[in-house]
């Protein structure tokens, strides 16, 4: 789901290390909002922070978010902070998340 997004966001191939779902931690909970079940994972960089997590809810909707950290490809007067993706399996939408370059 990554993937797909960075590169229609305009990244090159290879440019963003994708995490791979084995290195994923996941958790089992009960969402406060609908007591329904959902699934989190995190992922955690090798200095041990977060820089991905994933939240899927018992109606098939997710939220995914990634780190990216690195200049905007099309506009160097941004910053390409991370990639947000949500939505259902075959019907993802996607989103970078921009600050402006210092």
């Amino acid at each position: 789901m990554f993937r797909t997004a960075l590169l229609n966001i305009g990244l090159d191939e290879g440019a963003v290390k994708l995490l791979c779902f084995e290195q994923c931690k996941l958790t089992m909970m009960t969402d406060n909002y609908d007591g329904e079940t959902i699934i989190t994972g995190h992922w955690l960089n090798p200095g041990g922070e977060q820089c991905a997590y994933l939240i899927r809810y018992a109606n098939g909707t997710m939220f995914a978010e990634q780190d990216v950290l690195l200049p905007f490809p099309t506009d160097p007067g941004m910053f390409f902070e991370a990639v947000e993706v949500w939505g259902k399996s075959g019907a993802l939408k996607y989103e970078a998340r921009l600050l402006p370059a210092l």
